[in-house]
This record gives C-alpha cells, sequence and structure tokens, in this order.
C-alpha cells in the first residue's frame, strides 16, 4: 500500500524519535468524520510522508497524519511501510499494543510478510465492530468505513493488532505533581520507602534518609515523569520493556526510551505509577512489608501493594564554607588548610590549583583541615561543603597563595610530605645509611620521636606513616651524623 520512504528521510524521523518523539495524551477524543483539507499540516506540508513524496492516497500518510492531529505533536511511528509498523512498535516500545480497539489506536495489517500492509485508525467501537478512518495507496484518498474489531477486512491482509497511542476511553487521567522535585516513594500500607540497591535492583526498606531512597522527578512534555535516584543520576526503568506482571523494575542510565517515563495516577497515599511502555503498574511483590521486598510491575488491582506515597522534600540549604590557608616554610607540610564546618555538609572536597590547573584534590574528608607540602610558586585553592544525602554542594570563594623559596637544606636526599606520610628518596647513584628521625608535633611542641636506621638502595625511594603535624630528619650515620634532609 506503500513504497519505501528514501532512507534519508528514514534517518531524519529516527533521529527526532531519538531526540524528543514522546507525545501528550489529549483529554478527549473527537472522531474525524470527512477528509482532511489540503491547508491541515498534520496530511500535508508537515507530514514526514508528504515531504518525502508518499502523501495521500496513502494509508501511511493518513495514520500519520491523523495520529499527528490527535496527539498535538508527531508520533513516534514506523516511517516504513504498513506492514512494519507493529512490530516496529513492538521492538522500539513507544506506545502499548494489543488485540483489543481503543478510541485512536492504530488498526495493523499485513500480507504475511511483515512488511506491506494497511494501517487505519479507529474513531468508534460499537459491540463487535469498529468504524476506521483511512487512505489507500493510489486509490481511495480519505473515507470511512466499519468492519469486525477483531481486523477481519481482506483475504489477503492479517490483523496484526492495534497500536494505543494515546488514552480517549474516559480512563484515569495522569496527575500533575509539579516540573521537577525530590521526593521519597513510600509504600503506604507497609510504609517502606523505595531503596536503590548496590545491585541496581529497587526494594522496599526502612527509611534511611540516603541518596539511594531520594528520588528527582522531572515532568516530560507528555506529563509523565523522569525518575532519577540521587545516589547517581540513574533512572528508575521497567526491564526490557516488559509489558507482562511480574516484569522487573530496575535502574539504568538515563536513555530517554518508553521504560523510563512513568505517569502518575490517582491522589495522595494512594500514587499508582506506570511506566510507559505497558499498562501494568509499580507493584511491592506480594505485598510484603518485609525489608528489601522487590518492587515489580503488575497488572492493575487496586490493592495496597500499588499504592504510594510521593513525599515531597526541600533541597537543604549549605552555607558558603570560608577557606583559610597558612604558609610556614619551617615544617615540611609548610600550606595548612583550615575553613569552619558548615550546616548540611557531610563532608568536603578541597581542590588546589596552579595556573588554573587542578593539581590535588582532597575528596570527602570529614576534617576540616589539610595540610600539604607544596613547591614553590603561586596557587589558588576552594572547599566544597556537600551533602551526602542530597549530593549537592555549596563551594567557598577561590583563595590565591603563594609559597616562597624553602631555606631547607638541600641534599643528596629529598623528603616529599603528603598529609599523614612522608617519602624520603635517595638521589644518588650510591647506596645510603642514614638515620631518619620523625618528629611528632603537638601545638609546635615536639610530643614524640622515631629514630630508624635505614639503608637506601641507589635512588630508592621509602614512605613512612606518621601523624598529621610530624617532620621528618634524614641524617648521614656514616658521615657524623651530618644532616641530608628535612
Amino acid at each position: 500500500m506503500k513504497k519505501r520512504i528514501l532512507s534519508w528521510i528514514m534517518l531524519f524521523e529516527i533521529i527526532f524519535v531519538c531526540f524528543g518523539g514522546f507525545t501528550v495524551q489529549a483529554a478527549s477524543f473527537s472522531p474525524r468524520t470527512s477528509a482532511p483539507s489540503s491547508s491541515d499540516y498534520h496530511y500535508y506540508s508537515d507530514n514526514i510522508f508528504y515531504q518525502s513524496g508518499y502523501g495521500m492516497p496513502n494509508c501511511t500518510a493518513y495514520a500519520w497524519g491523523r495520529a499527528y492531529e490527535l496527539l498535538g505533536t508527531k508520533p513516534s511511528l514506523c516511517t516504513g511501510n504498513a506492514g512494519q509498523w507493529y512490530s516496529y512498535n513492538k521492538s522500539h516500545g513507544y506506545y502499548s499494543y494489543g488485540s483489543e480497539p481503543k478510541l485512536g489506536a492504530i488498526a495493523c495489517w499485513d500480507h504475511y510478510d511483515n512488511n506491506t500492509g494497511h494501517v487505519a485508525v479507529v474513531e468508534a467501537i460499537s459491540g463487535n465492530n469498529i468504524t476506521i478512518s483511512e487512505s489507500n495507496y493510489g486509490g481511495v484518498n480519505w473515507r470511512r468505513v466499519t468492519i469486525p474489531k477483531n481486523g477481519s477486512y481482506d483475504s489477503s491482509l492479517r490483523f496484526l493488532g492495534y497500536i494505543y497511542i494515546g488514552n480517549w476511553d474516559g480512563e484515569e487521567q495522569p496527575v500533575n505533581l509539579g516540573d521537577s522535585f525530590y521526593a521519597y516513594i513510600i509504600n503506604t500500607a507497609a510504609w517502606k520507602h523505595l531503596t536503590y540497591d548496590n545491585d541496581w535492583n529497587i526494594t522496599s526498606r526502612t527509611e534511611t534518609g540516603k541518596a539511594n531512597q531520594i528520588w528527582y522527578f522531572s515532568k516530560q512534555s507528555d506529563n509523565s515523569y523522569k525518575i532519577t535516584s540521587v545516589k547517581d543520576g540513574r533512572c528508575m526503568e521497567v526491564h526490557n520493556f516488559g509489558k507482562e506482571a511480574g516484569t522487573n523494575v530496575h535502574m539504568n542510565d538515563y536513555s530517554g526510551n518508553s521504560a523510563q517515563l512513568w505517569y502518575v495516577y490517582g491522589k495522595s497515599g494512594a500514587y499508582k505509577l506506570r511506566a510507559k511502555c505497558t499498562d501494568c503498574v509499580l507493584d511491592l511483590a506480594d505485598n510484603s512489608s518485609a525489608e528489601g521486598a522487590n518492587i515489580q510491575m503488575w497488572t492493575s488491582n487496586d490493592t495496597p501493594a500499588q499504592k504510594f506515597q510521593i513525599w515531597k522534600l526541600s533541597l537543604p540549604t549549605i552555607p558558603k564554607p570560608t577557606l583559610k590557608v597558612a604558609i610556614d616554610n619551617n615544617y615540611i607540610n609548610n600550606a595548612v588548610f583550615s575553613w569552619e564546618p558548615v550546616d548540611n555538609a557531610h563532608y568536603y572536597d578541597l581542590r588546589i590549583m596552579e595556573n588554573g590547573n587542578i593539581i590535588k584534590t582532597i575528596w570527602a574528608t570529614k576534617d576540616t583541615h589539610y595540610n600539604v607540602n607544596l613547591p614553590a610558586g603561586n596557587y589558588t585553592a576552594n572547599v566544597a561543603g556537600i551533602n551526602d544525602n542530597f549530593r549537592n554542594y555549596t563551594f567557598s570563594g577561590t583563595i590565591s597563595f603563594s609559597i616562597p623559596n624553602s631555606d631547607r637544606p638541600t641534599t643528596d636526599f629529598n623528603v616529599i610530605y603528603e598529609n599523614s606520610q612522608s617519602i624520603v628518596r635517595n638521589n644518588t647513584d650510591n647506596q645510603q645509611s642514614v638515620v631518619v628521625i620523625i618528629a611528632n608535633y603537638m601545638n609546635g611542641t615536639i610530643k614524640d620521636i622515631n629514630i630508624k636506621n635505614e639503608i637506601f638502595a641507589a635512588r630508592e625511594t621509602k614512605t613512612y606513616s606518621h601523624g598529621a603535624n610530624a617532620r621528618v630528619f634524614v641524617w648521614d650515620s656514616l658521615m657524623g651524623m651530618k644532616p641530608l634532609a628535612q
């Protein structure tokens, strides 16, 4: 009934589907009772089939245009031959499908070849019959015809089923909870929180307030919601576009497919969540109140297992930290950073930069100070207070500072201080017998001393652990305890 569209047109449509081909469901259905006019852009100027030279009379051009008209935005339907439409939608998971007619559904047939065939649009349902509107390639431009709802139509055609592009049968409509927000998702009866487990599965568990129980809802153009975990930004997804009861729900990277977009129905304390790819709804397996009970999809049955509270949360405010640095070349750790703790910050990230490039990052420290050895030069630094539950953060202002040239003796040994350890290196090509003295300081006074007799091979490096405020000395034990490095 239609020749194949040029490959570049199909590529254009694939790009459109991948980057925004989701639709808005209309609230009421208006059947078409006459042929569309040539000025109707749904069927002509903005119709992908018309633009490629395969406009009406053509069943695919008409059905695609009728879907465009009903939805208010371009549909995510196949742009190939009519006999490919049903399998294309089934494999891609763009719309629900089945064998029972619904208003606005696309009826699909093929010539027993999954290639050529026919498509039409359901305009009315009466008992065991349906009225469809259609166009025929190279034949009738537009007409309405009544046929059995089982799709019996033409002996040369095999009925495949219906594609449900929208909801116009008086069923419950999705609710609007707002454009974007943070929330817990709680099974109301068990009062257990949906929890993103370490294996990417989703279970029901007692509240912890941690990031793996906090969800970010982002409303899409079709009134569905993308639901992501604050833990790592992955999305709640129906496994493999499953439509059967018992299909698992897990986490995955966001791709914008229909298994990751969720409609919310009902009211507070009794919300139902349905993924766009299926008629099943989110379900607490076996209506279990056990810790770690699985979350799955199941046929809608209005039981407590399918009723959830979406408990909105406020993003905590983190005040701006104030970062300070003290420079003292008399100590190995010549740069001492400090900041006051701020409300709602569970830990801090400190960044040290030289010439705009980050040269050192101290991740997730719960301390409010950090000591480091830096060579002479000009630096900048800042610190971020981070909330571990919501993963939001606030940076301090960026400070600038300089490390002057050190007057510490430079010899054949080097000592490089890294927080609570020192790296001592023999820079010569000879074996060296030395004494390593580690002096731990407290408030500028030596607290204790640890003395080690060491033999360093040529160019050998050794690492010594010690307290945060320590000074390391290297002495030549064969030359009258001559100081080599500190």
